[in-house]
């Protein structure tokens, strides 16, 4: 049987759902909450986790999910310098602290304004 991969795909989808009504942001508490329980299973099965799509290359997003414990990032290649970037100039650590900040608030306005704390 050929190893099985963990792969989040369709972060196109969390964005133009969040710009409909009352569904969620990319960046919402409860998104993120998914994300962190796909992640926790596939490492409790030792598997690893990738995210294809905007939100894999999204500068907000970045911080957010590498505290999540995202294992790669995949994105369109005008992206990926610029993530490359911010991604090197990150602590985990530091990052973990604020993905668990971010997963007990309400709102994504809330996340985003903590991400830009961190990034002003």
């Amino acid at each position: 049987m050929p190893p099985v991969r963990s792969v989040i795909q369709g972060a196109s989808f969390f964005r133009s759902a969040g710009q409909s009504g009352s569904r969620p942001l990319p960046g919402h508490p409860a998104i993120l909450r998914l994300i962190k329980m796909v992640i926790e299973a596939a490492h409790k099965e030792g598997k690893w986790v990738g995210m294809c799509g905007e939100m894999a290359g999204d500068s907000t997003a970045i911080p957010l999910l590498l505290g999540l414990g995202l294992d790669e990032f995949s994105m369109s290649a005008t992206s990926s310098l610029p993530a490359r970037s911010q991604i090197s100039k990150l602590s985990q650590s530091a990052m973990q602290e604020l993905a668990a900040k971010a997963l007990d608030m309400q709102t994504a306005a809330q996340v985003v304004g903590l991400v830009n704390s961190l990034q002003a």
